[in-house]
């Protein structure tokens, strides 16, 4: 994703402890800056205390929130 001529120029930089502007529209400075927001923290990746829900818990409260809804569809449908 870099070009040779950037990373030469940044590991030259780190030598001689020269500091370098980047240019901020160069194309991997796009993916860095929006990384950030896709590894955010999000709302719904919270459970009700403000936790972090790993992929399994968010998968196991997917399948249990289906089945309570098929559950009330079949005692509704069950009463009519």
């Amino acid at each position: 994703m870099f070009r040779q001529t950037t990373l030469d120029d940044l590991i030259q930089s780190y030598k001689d402890c020269v500091l370098i502007e980047l240019n901020l529209t160069e194309p991997y400075l796009n993916f860095l800056l929006n990384s950030a927001e896709m590894n955010s923290t999000r709302s719904e990746d919270l459970d009700e205390i403000g936790e972090i829900l790993t992929t399994q818990q968010k998968a196991e409260k997917n399948r249990k929130e289906k089945e309570e809804q098929q559950k009330m569809r079949n005692s509704f449908f069950c009463n009519i």
